[in-house]
């Protein structure tokens, strides 16, 4: 098995094509399988219980920022100072895995301590406690992060099997083990926060087979040193994006209740579909999006054909999330989720704003400007934080919602002309505007109908996705059909 699996690890991919489908499917896969397993959390939790598993998803992430100093993101850089020598870059591995190990273990004993009193502070519900839910979501957590450094070295020693066979391990064990937990044993709540660590510790277990000199190697502090001064200053920012992106549900959980943490829950658990496919696609797309920015003008076709696509596809995506959103029938029949259908259009709505987001947040990552980046998400903080003050305890879902939509909308602007001042561009602007205008002109009418004809959620779920799917056949076969022309002349 072990032989197995050290062959695996070391199997590489030379296709570029290859490698970036490879990619962009488990980069979306990972995140996906909360997704995929809504269904289950439907069926056997109440919208409370949902509520309280969704803030332990939020506490995940917020610890996976700092439980490990970032050591792991050193390793997508750092790489490549060692790359011509591979006795150095593996000890380079083994001591980002095992100081990583180090670190989060600590901070995990740090928070065995002075979690009781942190969850008492923060959370108004008696339901949320460090122990052992908590407990459970920050070892997860941990164990997440410390893996992600070995993860992030296969994928740039291009071990492409390797990378797919401990993801499949982390997935498919996430989906057996909770629906054990949840389905047949009845755990609730900490049977799928169990089912989220397990699969981490089995990855753990399994590196660690790979890769047995990790234990044995000294460690190079001096590389640590130099990693670790190139991962903490990313924590500041990464704390504001996980604010910006998932700080909404401790307004909600502070003003309001679990029952509607758990809807809204439910809500940006769908809608998310959009932002997992634009960061899919992203990730697939930045090596030839980089590539063209060198020469602007010679290649503004190339960046413009990137650009719709990143544009495109969500789009794309949008109906069968409103389709989802207003059949939940089929999936619970639970009033209070039932209830959340009306949200779906507007949600969509949200999470699209996203797109521009992320698209104008390229040129300022490829012209090194994480200050700026920075600097702008700041000011979307500053936006939401009393916008959700104001707006959630009157218009609760709503309100969070509209909160939303206003500071996504001044960051978009913001990115938009500061990416402009360092990196200028010729965007498509017909791509940019007209089909998303179109799009949501559409949804916004079909739910203004509904609403004043009182026409079946149901219906309107099906109408829009019928007219909106034919909307887009012929725009998405052009621009696949252009873009897989680019990567074959690749």
């Amino acid at each position: 098995m072990r032989d197995l699996l050290k062959k695996l690890s070391g199997s590489g991919v030379d296709h570029p094509l290859t490698g970036i489908v490879v990619y962009t499917f488990f980069n979306f896969l990972r995140p996906a399988i909360g997704i995929i397993l809504l269904p289950i959390y439907l069926a056997v939790f109440s919208p409370e219980e949902f509520g309280v598993y969704s803030i332990h998803l939020i506490i995940m992430a917020i610890v996976s920022v700092f439980v490990t100093l970032r050591l792991n993101s050193a390793m997508v850089t750092f790489y490549y100072d060692f790359n011509d020598d591979p006795e150095k870059l593996r000890a380079y591995m083994a001591g980002i895995f095992k100081v990583s190990l180090f670190i989060g273990l600590a901070v995990v004993g740090v928070f065995m301590v002075i979690g009781p009193f942190a969850f008492d502070l923060i959370f108004k519900s008696g339901d949320i406690l460090f122990y052992d839910d908590g407990f459970i979501a920050i070892s997860a957590s941990m164990f997440a992060q410390v893996n992600a450094g070995y993860l992030t070295y296969l994928k740039n020693h291009k071990a492409l099997k390797g990378f797919a066979v401990l993801t499949l391990i982390n997935v498919l064990m996430t989906a057996t083990l909770q629906y054990l937990f949840i389905v047949v044993l009845q755990w609730g709540v900490t049977g799928a926060l169990l089912g989220l660590m397990i699969p981490q510790v089995l990855v753990f277990i399994v590196i660690l087979v790979l890769e047995p000199q990790i234990v044995i190697r000294n460690i190079p502090w001096a590389w640590i040193r130099k990693s670790l001064s190139f991962g903490i200053p990313l924590i500041p920012y990464l704390l504001i994006h996980w604010f910006m992106t998932k700080g909404d549900r401790l307004f909600l959980e502070r003003y309001l209740d679990l029952e509607v943490v758990g809807q809204y829950g439910l809500l940006v658990t769908l809608t998310g579909v959009i932002i997992l496919f634009v960061e899919a696609i992203i990730t697939g797309v930045r090596p030839f999006l980089f590539d063209a920015f060198k020469n602007t003008s010679k290649n503004q076709n190339e960046i413009g054909l990137l650009i719709k696509l990143i544009i495109i596809v969500p789009l794309f995506i949008i109906p069968f999330v409103v389709l989802v959103g207003n059949n939940l029938r089929f999936l619970t029949d639970n009033p209070t989720f039932l209830s959340v259908s009306p949200y779906f259009t507007l949600g969509c709505f949200i999470a699209y704003l996203m797109v521009y987001i992320k698209l104008f947040n390229q040129p300022l990552l490829y012209a090194k400007k994480s200050g700026a980046i920075t600097g702008l998400s700041v000011v979307t903080i500053i936006v939401l934080i009393p916008a959700f003050i104001l707006l959630i305890p009157s218009f609760r879902i709503w309100g969070v919602l509209c909160a939303n939509m206003l500071a996504l909308t001044i960051t978009a602007v913001l990115f938009y002309f500061t990416a402009q001042r360092h990196k200028p561009l010729e965007y498509p602007l017909k791509q940019m505007i007209f089909w998303p205008v179109a799009v949501f002109t559409i949804l916004f009418g079909l739910e203004y109908y509904t609403s004043f004809t009182g026409l079946s959620r149901m219906y309107f779920g099906i109408i829009q996705f019928v007219i909106l799917a034919g909307l887009f056949i012929y725009p998405m076969y052009t621009t696949l059909k252009s873009y897989k022309a680019l990567f074959m002349n690749d």
